[in-house]
């Protein structure tokens, strides 16, 4: 892949440009098992790449502990090479909470419903990240506390 600002090779797909410095994912999306993580890299609306990271899950014991940090130490490198600007992920709970832990981005949990969030963590993300915010009400404060309806409290009797 190329950055999509100077054109440079990347590495791989969705990592910052360290030429010029941009980034090019605005967003990463894992879906996190216990033997495996799949990134998902984002720019607005559109899917820049995807990656793989797996493990061999170890049981119990120190083993076990050493391996899941080192497999979430491997799925952070992952996104730190992307530098987005938030992180979503879904699946299993104590990957996702390794990872986590070291990270420093803005990270969401998604998929918790059961439903179709759970079957597709990306289009759960597209899906919510198109949705529109709440626009900003530009205007003084009697303007927004005054309404059409009248008040029991305070015994104001409303605009017609």
């Amino acid at each position: 892949m190329e950055c999509r600002h100077c054109g440079s090779e990347l590495e791989r797909p969705g990592d910052y440009c360290l030429v010029c410095r941009t980034p090019n994912a605005d967003a990463v999306v894992l879906d996190l098992d216990r033997d495996r993580a799949t990134l998902t890299m984002l720019d607005d609306e559109s899917v820049v790449g995807e990656s793989t990271v797996r493990t061999t899950p170890e049981d119990g014991g120190e083993s076990g502990v050493v391996e899941l940090r080192n497999f979430a130490g491997r799925v952070a490198d992952e996104v730190r090479r992307k530098r987005p600007e938030e992180v979503y992920a879904a699946g299993d709970r104590e990957v996702l909470r390794a990872t986590r832990g070291q990270l420093r981005y803005s990270f969401y949990r998604i998929g918790d419903g059961g439903g179709d969030d759970a079957n597709d963590p990306v289009e759960a993300v597209l899906a919510r990240r198109s949705e529109r915010p709440l626009e900003v009400v530009e205007a003084a404060p009697a303007e927004k506390i005054g309404g059409s309806h009248s008040t029991l409290i305070g015994d104001r009797a409303g605009r017609t």
